[in-house]
């Protein structure tokens, strides 16, 4: 749970009110490995997707360039006007920096993840999952 300041119309008009985020088992968390974003003049469409390439292991390499699409599957769509789009994007990069600064302290304080080359640069170990 999590609480923040949202704008209500009211009848004394814009008034600033607390909202209490309430996440429950009942809200399922989904895998999106691709997205697309669209727009109108009024509107921002954001859909979220899983992609699964398909197994090529006992294809030729004909059989695979006669792949036409490989299914990808929306899980979500989202519809944002431009000002909350603004604000997601603000957010997702606030967020990311967050991110970014705690795989840092992580990878300086574990000096056993991260390696070093023979021309001194330190390669870190975090995985390919970005």
């Amino acid at each position: 749970m999590s609480d923040r300041h949202v704008n209500a119309q009211g009848d004394r008009g814009i008034m600033e009110v607390n909202a209490t985020w309430m996440d429950g088992p009942q809200v399922p968390l989904i895998y999106a490995n691709a997205f697309l974003s669209q727009f109108t003049p009024h509107e921002f469409i954001v859909s979220f997707a899983q992609f699964t390439p398909p197994n090529t292991v006992h294809l030729v390499d004909a059989d695979v360039a006669d792949l036409d699409a490989v299914p990808t599957y929306v899980q979500a769509k989202i519809v944002l006007s431009p000002g909350r789009m603004l604000e997601l994007m603000d957010t997702l990069q606030q967020n990311w920096m967050q991110f970014i600064q705690a795989q840092s302290a992580f990878l300086t304080e574990d000096a056993g993840h991260v390696n070093e080359d023979s021309d001194g640069a330190a390669d870190a170990d975090v995985g390919d999952d970005v």
